[in-house]
């Protein structure tokens, strides 16, 4: 038992600066949705995943979708996607590069539909109390982005900037502080968008099939603030809900329920309580992941 534990510790790595707040985030932002989706994945016996997914519009009817391939080539993670715009992309994860903690990853894609031609290098290092990424847009036009965190026995902080290199200009920074209590609870205060923007949130795993979050946005230049509150509950083992609103009356709600050992389904609504005649959105989402 002590020799596994600490095993673990050695294994933990410091979180990346966009990492932090992300219970929050992921709560009051994920699985929330107002258009019809289909996904089918499988994986092959050499263990590379094929991933279908379509989505179509409710409001335009306009129908998109691709294909996903990922596996393992010459020891190194590559995973492909076809998209039916004609845009294709691949990304290359380096992950054994001789150093501990360091990851580089290599991405391409043409543009699709007359759009420009993407390339990047993203690199990223972490160990137990220190992280870095760099994110190098290389076309169409050369960005730097650029992130640090750092932290210890629960208190993290963190920064990130853009850099535009044509324009020789820092087109935007963040800072942030986050607090986290093991994995129950965490709080973060940022100030975002050359400082423009104080954003505090907050998440709260209250029991084993309740968590809450919430979030307050204040905009230091007019004084706009925007509360969202949300919560997340398991109603059984096979299926959750979970529903936020905002100080601006957004009002949405998911149920997503698994119906079969790898198939799920997912209802999503949302409307805005303020403008009840404007009617309401709805989502429909069916995967099979095994």
């Amino acid at each position: 038992g002590r020799q596994r534990g600490e095993a673990r510790e050695k294994e933990e790595k410091m979180k990346l600066y966009g990492d932090l707040g992300k219970t929050a985030k992921k709560l009051l932002n994920d699985d929330y949705f107002s258009d019809i989706q289909v996904k089918i994945a499988t994986m092959s016996d050499a263990g590379t995943s094929y991933t279908v997914e379509t989505v179509q519009s409710q409001k335009s009817g306009a129908l998109a979708g691709d294909l996903a391939v990922k596996g393992i080539a010459f020891g190194q993670l590559v995973s492909t996607k076809f998209t039916t715009a004609g845009k294709v992309s691949s990304e290359i994860t380096l992950g054994n590069l001789g150093v501990d903690g360091l990851v580089l990853v290599l991405n391409g894609a043409t543009g699709g539909n007359g759009n420009a031609n993407t390339a990047s290098t993203k690199i990223e290092f972490a160990n137990k109390n220190f992280a870095a990424a760099a994110l190098v847009d290389l076309l169409p036009s050369a960005v730097v982005t650029a992130s640090l965190a750092t932290g210890n026995k629960g208190v993290y902080v963190g920064a990130e900037s853009v850099f535009n290199v044509a324009d020789n200009a820092v087109t935007k920074y963040d800072v942030a502080l986050s607090y986290a209590d093991s994995a129950k609870s965490e709080m973060t205060l940022a100030l975002l968008n050359k400082a423009s923007v104080l954003k505090t949130s907050y998440s709260h795993a209250v029991s084993g099939v309740l968590s809450i979050a919430g979030e307050v946005l204040y905009n230091l230049n007019n004084q706009a603030k925007l509360l969202t509150m949300g919560i997340m509950y398991a109603l059984d083992t096979q299926s959750t809900f979970k529903t936020k609103l905002d100080t601006d009356g957004a009002l949405a709600a998911t149920y997503k329920q698994q119906v079969q050992p790898h198939v799920s389904i997912a209802l999503s609504t949302s409307l805005n309580v303020k403008e009840l005649d404007k009617g309401q959105k709805l989502g429909l989402s069916i995967a099979y992941e095994p």
